[in-house]
């Protein structure tokens, strides 16, 4: 899993997005208003990781929890080399993964870039505090999820879904509606059940 601001940074970042070693790139797509899922992924973006494994990035707008980031920092995960900013990779890589706490890593991201503004889509601007160290709740611009949808020629009413593509300007290969899910526990089991069935199996080798 790779939280994105949006579609335009995986544009800046996808010549070194495919020297990862992908074989499978994918989004979830869905906005506020698709409210199961967000609260979903509260607890289930680290599983979601795990289950989809090191073969396949799939991309999703969302701000970054501390659990995530606790998490990519002990996973060594390209997300941290990607869209942190370049002048805190560093300071995260040389403190020590079994002492350094969150609030410690975030203080120092802030500390080396005190100033830096992020721009998300046209006109909305987070800081590094807010991107950071994110109240899970606050208002994020996951509208970006339609932009990326049309990208894909598919339209908003096909959101929520889950889409798997090879390339960022190819075609979708594969595409799962989410919008029957009604709870948590609906959502996992799908999740759950996907990444280890044949389908998915196949579209790693497609």
């Amino acid at each position: 899993m790779i939280p994105i601001p949006g579609l335009e940074e995986i544009k800046v970042q996808w010549l070194l997005i495919e020297k990862g070693g992908y074989k499978l790139y994918g989004f979830l797509l869905y906005t506020c208003t698709d409210t199961v899922l967000v609260e979903y992924l509260k607890n289930g973006l680290t599983e979601l990781d795990v289950l989809s494994g090191d073969k396949c990035a799939i991309f999703l707008i969302e701000p970054p929890s501390k659990k995530w980031i606790t998490y990519a920092r002990k996973k060594g995960h390209l997300w941290l080399s990607l869209f942190l900013p370049d002048g805190t990779r560093n300071a995260v890589e040389e403190m020590n993964d079994t002492e350094a706490t969150h609030q410690q890593v975030v203080n120092t991201l802030i500390a080396n870039n005190a100033n830096s503004v992020i721009v998300v889509g046209d006109h909305v601007k987070v800081t590094l505090n807010q991107l950071l160290d994110p109240e899970y709740n606050e208002l994020y611009d996951r509208t970006e999820a339609i932009s990326v949808a049309r990208h894909f020629n598919l339209k908003a009413s096909d959101i929520p879904c889950l889409i798997f593509f090879k390339n960022l300007e190819g075609n979708v290969i594969w595409n799962k509606s989410l919008d029957g899910y009604q709870t948590i526990r609906d959502l996992n089991n799908f999740f759950r059940g996907f990444f280890e069935s044949d389908d998915f199996k196949s579209l790693l080798n497609y």
